[in-house]
């Protein structure tokens, strides 16, 4: 968006040289901008600026005009108007503002006259991110002078719906060649322009609540299960009161975070934030490939070396047969909704009896199906947002749940999500080719189909509500650099390895991936592995990661130092004097001890040497 100054020719002289500049640029003319942002199929960006300059007094008029763009750099900048093209120039402001310069051919005067020019340029690109485009429109600058604004955005119809739009549009309406457009007036756009994604993608509110109870007169040690990042959403914390002592991952990718509870004392844990759920998996989040001693195994419930599972598995062959055998096998009992809560019946119950079933044997039957197949399966238990009072999501203790497969791709190297219950319920649609953005997942099951624990189904002594989900307007969580320090020895001994460790503390509400971490030091040397690459910070966790030094048999005069690159970040610990204390204690003492030894071998050596000089001179006599 453009922020506005105009040089100005005056046709009174004198009242031009008693009056600043700025006065007249602010009180001479009204402006008039018509905005227009498209974006190609592409993902490139062109807009196309229709201005219009009136002149609110009969002696000025504008020989040139500038407008300021924040956060964006133009390109194949060209302009014109009635006169033909125009002459424009291109300058840096600041850091982050370009300010292009018109320069008018001729002149437009007289009270109420107007001048109609354009500025035609390609502007900032949408990003795709998976399935999602997503656009960023910058800010309106100086909005106070300018009079008049409306912006229309042009969306192609291959973007996807709109999963959220930051200002909402004043009026949304279908445009030609197969676009959609998107109107903005200046008092939505002036404060922070325009925020948008397109695609299979929805932004979830949710607050959790995790009741945790130690009736025994020991103190324990317990663990919630939090949402965790998968290929499919990307979770945002705001806050999780108390905070864990730790926050772990667990083999099934599960977050686990971990409290000590006191003898027979209870406490809530109430986890609050945003999930941005994707419907294609997303390279983003790194995917643990399957573990064929628990992806593959057979269960309580995923019966997969039972003979009739067996059979089954070896008749329909690919996972897509399998998929469509349940959907159509199963009937779903929807006065399951209603009624008690039920226990789970399993995989092969579900197959022998596929009446009255809900999405936990719509799973089951799945998971050991595919697994006896050879095809790496497990279960995903979550919430599943519907507006049909019919299919909302139920578990096996009372509060919103809903249970869905996945199945591990080797030619996308990805876990598939699909959901057969829904296919069921909906009437047809595919869930198996394109799932959607209604299912934000809580616990990973792979090898037990009870643990962890999801949200909802945590000790409750009376009947609660501990799931709240709701669509939420998408909020932008930017990262805070991580907590980086190092944790030395009690203190550095000879001859041996002295470990130190790195710490890198994630004090917030998001994880971060794929952190290179590499040690190097000065006047010392490294044992053990110089670079490495951690995975996965959890939010709100803590990750140590030993190195030691090898220490030689005298300390140094020069303490040495040691250092590590996180990521860009460089930490360089100096190795304290101090630390040396009891080495320098044990170098003194060894050394006095060498003198001491020495001088008493000296004193018996010179002893004897006087003794038999003393028997020589008696011989002689």
């Amino acid at each position: 968006m453009p922020a506005v100054t105009r040089s100005l020719f005056a046709l009174l002289p004198i009242l031009f040289l008693l009056l600043p500049v700025a006065s007249h640029a602010s009180g001479q003319f009204s402006t008039d901008f018509h905005v227009e942002y498209r974006y190609d199929r592409d993902g490139s960006a062109h807009i196309e600026q229709k201005i219009t300059l009136t002149n609110l007094l009969s002696g000025y008029y504008a020989s040139s005009y500038q407008l300021e763009l924040l956060d964006d750099t133009p390109a194949n900048i060209s302009g014109r108007d009635s006169s033909g093209p125009l002459d424009i120039t291109l300058s840096k402001k600041q850091e982050n503002s370009n300010v292009i310069t018109v320069n008018f051919r001729e002149p437009v005067v007289g009270k109420g006259a107007s001048r109609v020019f354009y500025l035609r340029y390609d502007g900032r690109p949408a990003v795709k991110s998976g399935q999602v485009w997503e656009i960023t429109l910058p800010r309106l600058g100086n909005p106070e002078i300018v009079d008049k604004y409306d912006l229309d955005l042009y969306i192609p119809s291959e973007f996807g719906d709109p999963a959220y739009i930051s200002p909402e549009p004043l009026q949304t309406a279908p445009a030609a060649s197969g676009y959609r457009r998107y109107t903005f007036p200046k008092d939505r756009v002036s404060a922070s322009g325009v925020a948008a994604a397109f695609g299979n993608f929805q932004a979830f509110g949710f607050n959790l609540i995790y009741r945790l109870s130690n009736p025994t007169d020991k103190k324990v040690s317990m663990s919630v299960a939090l949402p965790p990042d998968t290929a499919y959403q990307r979770v945002f914390y705001e806050s999780l009161t108390p905070l864990p002592e730790n926050v772990t991952v667990d083999p099934d990718g599960n977050w686990l975070a971990r409290y000590s509870l006191g003898p027979d004392t209870s406490t809530l844990v109430i986890a609050s934030g945003q999930a941005h759920i994707l419907a294609e998996p997303t390279k983003n989040v790194p995917q643990l490939p399957p573990d064929q001693s628990t992806d593959l195994s057979s269960t309580s419930v995923w019966q997969s070396d039972h003979p009739r599972i067996r059979e089954y598995a070896a008749r329909l062959g690919n996972v897509e047969n399998i998929y469509n055998f349940v959907v159509s096998h199963l009937k779903y009992d929807y006065s399951a909704l209603s009624n008690s809560p039920r226990s789970r019946k399993g995989a092969l119950a579900a197959l022998d009896n596929p009446e009255n079933s809900i999405c936990t044997e719509f799973t089951d039957l799945f998971i050991a199906l595919a697994r006896s197949a050879g095809i790496p399966a497990r279960e995903i238990n979550g919430y599943a947002h519907t507006t049909d009072p019919r299919l909302r999501p139920v578990n096996l203790a009372g509060d919103l749940l809903h249970a869905w497969p996945e199945y591990w791709d080797a030619s996308r190297s990805a876990w598939i999500s699909v959901d057969p219950t829904w296919q069921k319920t909906s009437g047809g649609l595919d869930y198996f080719h394109k799932f959607d953005f209604h299912h934000f997942a809580f616990v990973i099951h792979k090898s037990d189909s009870q643990n962890p624990r999801s949200a909802g189904l945590y000790d409750s002594s009376v009947p609660t509500q501990d799931i709240r989900i709701e669509i939420s307007p998408y909020k932008n969580f930017l990262p805070s650099p991580l907590e980086i320090s190092w944790i030395p020895p009690r203190r550095m001994l000879p001859f041996i390895e002295n470990s130190f460790t790195l710490s890198l503390n994630n004090p917030q509400g998001q994880a971060f991936y794929n952190i290179p971490v590499s040690f190097s030091g000065l006047r010392t040397g490294i044992s053990g592995p110089r670079n490495t690459v951690v995975k996965v910070i959890p939010p709100y966790s803590r990750t140590l990661l030993p190195v030691s030094i090898v220490s030689s048999a005298f300390p140094p005069f020069s303490p040495p130092d040691i250092s590590a690159v996180v990521g860009s970040r460089t930490l360089i610990y100096n190795v304290p004097v101090r630390l040396y204390l009891v080495w320098f204690i044990i170098t003194v003492c060894a050394s006095a001890f060498t003198l001491i030894a020495l001088a008493f071998f000296a004193f018996k050596a010179w002893s004897l040497y006087l003794q038999r000089s003393s028997r020589s001179s008696i011989i002689r006599r």
